[in-house]
């Protein structure tokens, strides 16, 4: 996943609607970490469906209608903003179950 954006942080175009609160670090890209965007386009997808009853985005109702399983692999080490993102989705759809595994060589700064 790849968000194609020249911003960073946890700024968002006007009319794209808010899915999930970001937590934006100075040296991270915040809303645009891959990891972050794919759960947040996850999100987005089932409320499109109708599957959170028609929730609208950015309310924090639980959406326990939904159902399924997600499965995410990364090949970095996820950030704060992408592991509260995946919090976010856990507790908005208690009932699709996520797992999330990541396959890093080595960290090295």
């Amino acid at each position: 996943y790849n968000r194609n954006s020249n911003s960073r942080g946890g700024e968002k175009e006007a009319d794209e609607p808010t899915y999930l609160q970001v937590c934006a670090l100075p040296t991270r890209q915040g809303r645009h970490e891959s990891a972050f965007g794919a759960i947040e386009e996850i999100a987005k997808r089932i409320f499109e469906l109708g599957g959170a009853n028609s929730v609208a985005p950015g309310a924090a109702e639980v959406c326990p209608e939904a159902t399924g399983s997600v499965q995410m692999v990364t090949t970095v080490v996820p950030c704060i903003t992408s592991i509260g993102a995946w919090w976010q989705f856990k507790i908005l759809f208690p009932n699709v179950t996520f797992e999330f595994a990541e396959q890093v060589g080595t960290i090295g700064y």
